[in-house]
């Protein structure tokens, strides 16, 4: 029993110094913030369509950016640099009705067409995968305009916060996480792409 005292001392001691030699990065990886409104476009920057038209939504992240603090990266420093490596992030199609409020007009996989990268439907909004192609990360996709009306493409978080910000997502766990907040080129100063179809 004797030796119990001093075993139980060497562990907690042990215990106390693993403790102090862990790095706080080990338990939560670094988040890496990009503020980057050049990302996401309107093909042409066209806003005005017809019904059974498509707005064409592309996508091109550079593999150069800078970070919030001032520091120039490359993205590539953050995942595989692969095929596989991809920045996502949610696009939401709103239509001002005729009352004045916004509403959100759910797609459905009938109304668009993945032309590069990787578009599905996740609740009725875009999910957008933009892959790296050995320069940046692309992706197209189509939207068939089906009615009439003034339109809006934003962020999911338009209609809670008036913020139509794209927060798109990419980089590994090992690495760090990448956060690139962005809008539409030509947003409105709520973040929304304003389109109208006659």
């Amino acid at each position: 029993m004797k030796f119990l005292k001093p075993l139980s001392f060497f562990v907690v001691i042990s215990l106390c110094f693993l403790n102090t030699q862990c790095d706080e990065d080990d338990d939560f990886p670094n988040q890496i913030t990009i503020q980057n409104n050049t990302s996401v476009k309107i093909q042409d920057n066209q806003n005005t369509y017809s019904v059974g038209d498509e707005i064409i939504i592309e996508t091109n992240i550079s593999l150069n950016q800078t970070t919030s603090s001032g520091e120039h990266i490359s993205l590539s420093d953050y995942d595989y640099s692969e095929p596989e490596s991809a920045y996502r992030y949610y696009i939401t199609l709103y239509k001002l009705n005729e009352f004045g409020s916004i509403s959100i007009i759910p797609l459905m996989e009938s109304n668009i067409t993945p032309l590069e990268g990787n578009t599905t439907i996740v609740n009725g909004s875009l999910f957008v995968k933009s892959f790296f192609n050995g320069e940046s990360y692309t992706n197209t996709v189509s939207i068939t305009l089906a009615e009439t009306g003034t339109f809006y493409l934003e962020g999911l978080r338009f209609l809670q916060n008036n913020d139509g910000q794209l927060d798109i997502d990419g980089g590994v766990s090992e690495f760090a996480f990448v956060n690139i907040n962005s809008t539409i080129v030509n947003a409105n100063s709520e973040g929304g792409f304003e389109f109208f179809v006659n």
